[in-house]
């Protein structure tokens, strides 16, 4: 089994040097309120679609019904199931089998081909590039969560000596009302101390992450106007979460409001992007005018490229400079070589992976149906 990582993603690209067709298989196995699989029951029926179009009397139709048990046989296997979702790459003839765990939703698909189809894992990748530092506490304890839209990791968990009870001074002895709250005050303000040195130590290691705050509702005011401006300047929630003692209901609340805080960030670019498009400016919307400015070097690491789903539409790729073309070519119109169909979307994505630029996934609904659902924002 591999991880989602950079590492995982450059070995299935060089998978796609090698010899044969490769089938690859992304499953969505959590459906809210399903008590069964119906990704698993959309897989093995696009399968059997997908073998019906092959001519019984081509080997293709062998290594296809090869690669399908293998898949059948690794969406039996239960120690699987505890995953939102999973891809996985096959090709028999190569000796080539991966697994890939995905905590998040995506489409049910099985794709053919010579090579691994790796649009929906790359867009996974680029959705869970957005970190954030969540930290749920009370008086009594605290924990500082790294989640991203896949994942969420726990990075520290303390309990606090604050006090829950101000004991009378019947039940002190000398101690006095006054001093027990004194007390309590300072205890209360070293737990607090504690949490903001937590979370700045995190967000040094982390210093593009949001930062969540959650807890009763008094306490989480209370704290949020003690931060420094290095925490406050990076807080984009706060929130009620009450049931402390569970961290796992903790880590679900701190998922649910990720992808949440996701959505809202994709709204705004394309907000922004609206306002660049009335204006004429700094912008790129289209595929073509995408790669027109992806040819001219416009996009940096401070832009963002906005993109919407796969439509699985082919263009051409020069074998040598790499140029791509929207239009079928068959020589490079830049040097001459000779030029190979692609995946649009996968190209421009491992582009994106390569130079670590800002890949920002929208959901088809969200406004971009009219600029053939990609679009850019480039650096001002």
């Amino acid at each position: 089994m591999h991880t989602l990582s950079r590492d995982t993603i450059k070995q299935l690209v060089e998978l796609s040097h090698s010899p044969g067709l490769m089938l690859s298989c992304y499953v969505n196995l959590k459906v809210q309120g399903a008590s069964e699989r119906p990704g698993i029951l959309k897989i093995k029926h696009a399968a059997s679609l997908l073998k019906q179009s092959i001519p019984e009397s081509l080997s293709e139709r062998t290594e296809f019904e090869q690669n399908m048990n293998r898949i059948i046989k690794a969406l039996d296997d239960p120690s699987l199931h505890n995953n939102h979702a999973i891809a996985i790459f096959t090709a028999k003839q190569r000796d080539q089998f991966m697994i890939v765990p995905l905590g998040m939703p995506i489409l049910t698909e099985l794709v053919n081909s010579d090579r691994p189809y790796l649009v929906p894992l790359l867009q996974c990748h680029f959705a869970q590039q957005r970190e954030y530092l969540g930290l749920t506490f009370d008086n009594d304890q605290a924990r500082i969560f790294l989640a991203n839209a896949g994942t969420v990791k726990l990075l520290k968990h303390w309990h606090s000596d604050v006090p829950t009870k101000q004991h009378s001074s019947g039940d002190r002895g000398a101690w006095s009302q006054s001093n027990i709250a004194s007390r309590r005050e300072e205890m209360l303000d070293r737990h607090q101390k504690e949490m903001i040195d937590g979370f700045s130590k995190a967000l040094q290691e982390h210093p593009q992450a949001g930062i969540l705050l959650l807890g009763h509702e008094v306490e989480v005011t209370q704290l949020k106007n003690k931060l420094p401006p290095h925490l406050s300047g990076r807080l984009v929630h706060t929130g009620v979460c009450n049931n402390m003692d569970s961290e796992k209901s903790q880590s679900k609340t701190i998922l649910e409001i990720v992808r949440k805080q996701n959505v809202l960030h994709a709204q705004s670019l394309l907000k922004e992007l609206k306002r660049r498009q009335s204006l004429k400016t700094s912008c790129a919307v289209g595929p073509a005018d995408v790669l027109a400015a992806l040819d001219t070097g416009r996009l940096t690491q401070k832009g963002s490229l906005l993109l919407g789903p796969d439509p699985k539409e082919d263009a051409f790729l020069c074998t040598s400079c790499r140029h791509l073309a929207l239009d079928e070519v068959k020589q490079c119109p830049r040097c001459g070589s000779g030029c190979k169909s692609c995946n649009l979307w996968e190209e421009i994505l491992l582009r994106a992976f390569r130079h670590q630029w800002n890949v920002v996934p929208v959901d088809g609904s969200e406004g971009l149906t009219k600029s053939g659902f990609i679009a850019m924002l480039l650096e001002v």
